[in-house]
């Protein structure tokens, strides 16, 4: 085998390898959208990075307007999806608290003068 080809196999083997990453690893990414108002339109800055998440094939769970109960059924999703993920991401847009050094996320429906615990999930939850 000549050196030109040999060096030809090496660059399309190499070139082989930069375009695998994409297809080859599982993406997954969990956005929550907690910001804003319900009636404004569907097309948000985090339905748009949702979007473009799953153009770089991320596999997208995407909550819009989630209270404490559905905030905790997206992060059970994304766990279940995370067994034999190689890349997670998590983006969060909305009310975020710190209590006692605990990282919170705040419910849509939080309501004042009601408890934090029955408001929000602790952002621990999703990091472990």
């Amino acid at each position: 085998m000549s050196t030109a080809t040999l060096k030809a196999l090496i660059a399309t083997g190499f070139a082989c390898c930069l375009a695998m990453p994409a297809a080859a690893q599982k993406h997954v990414a969990l956005v929550l959208d907690n910001g804003g108002i319900q009636a404004v339109p569907s097309e948000t800055p985090s339905s748009r990075i949702a979007a473009g998440l799953e153009r770089m094939r991320y596999r997208v769970l995407f909550g819009r307007q989630q209270d404490r109960a559905g905030m905790r059924k997206y992060v059970n999703d994304f766990r279940g999806a995370l067994n034999d993920a190689e890349v997670a991401l998590f983006y969060f847009k909305g009310v975020t608290l710190d209590s006692s050094g605990r990282n919170l996320l705040l419910a849509s429906n939080a309501a004042p003068g009601s408890s934090i615990e029955q408001n929000a999930i602790s952002l621990d939850e999703i990091a472990d």
